[in-house]
């Protein structure tokens, strides 16, 4: 359970990274994190309320990402191992939708941080490896996800309607808008238009996609062992 609360923290804060530019994000200098902290923990217990705007300014995606994340890697734990009943998954569920947008709030507010000019802040360079790691976010994906966002919507719709996919996703209990996540969480994970496109309307890939996620693959996972999948 340790593991999917502070699972579900950092996605939500990888997925501003990812979802966001700032243009002074890479002064982590000037982040004072003892008032960053401070700033954060109050408005980290209503974070959800906080960020609504900010959902629906990103096309509901942060949403959307949590959805799949709760379904896949929080629902069964719930369900099977803790055996909870509907009233209480449908708590833990809003703590757990709280949470992440508490991370994505956290990153949020050190994003604005970066912007201010403050004493020098020890340890800066462990904070940046920490919260930065090897990711870099790349104009085509920031298009990817936001410019064509309707139109990427009906593709999948059409997609979906082929009886051959409709098949594979009914095979393992999964609909429409299940492709939906696949797309967009294929792009998060850098897989690219192209191959996304592959998988998702491939019965045999989208087959693959589907039986690695079953067996409880995370999406990097999943794409690193569909690279070499024909």
């Amino acid at each position: 359970m340790n593991d999917i609360l502070a699972d579900t923290f950092f996605l939500g804060l990888v997925c501003h990274l990812f979802l966001n530019k700032f243009p002074t994000r890479d002064n982590v200098d000037r982040v004072d994190t003892q008032a960053l902290v401070n700033a954060w923990i109050p408005e980290s217990l209503v974070a959800d309320a906080i960020m609504k705007a900010y959902n629906k300014d990103l096309n509901m995606l942060p949403l959307r990402i949590f959805e799949f994340h709760y379904r896949t890697k929080i629902e069964p734990v719930l369900n099977k191992q803790l055996k909870m009943g509907f009233w209480s998954r449908a708590k833990c569920r809003s703590y757990f939708r709280n949470l992440f947008f508490s991370g994505a709030r956290f990153c949020m507010l050190f994003d604005l941080a970066t912007g201010r000019q403050v004493t020098e802040m020890p340890h800066a360079d462990k904070i940046k490896e920490m919260i930065f790691g090897k990711e870099e976010r790349t104009e085509s994906l920031v298009e990817a996800l936001f410019e064509h966002a309707d139109e990427t919507d009906e593709m999948l719709a059409q997609i979906s309607r082929d009886p051959s996919i409709g098949r594979v996703l009914g095979q393992y209990g999964r609909t429409s808008e299940h492709l939906k996540d696949i797309w967009w969480l294929l792009l998060m994970t850098g897989t690219g238009e192209k191959k996304a496109l592959s998988i998702v309307r491939n019965p045999k890939l989208l087959s693959r996609y589907l039986q690695l996620e079953a067996e409880g693959n995370s999406p990097i996972e999943i794409v690193a062992k569909l690279l070499g999948w024909e």
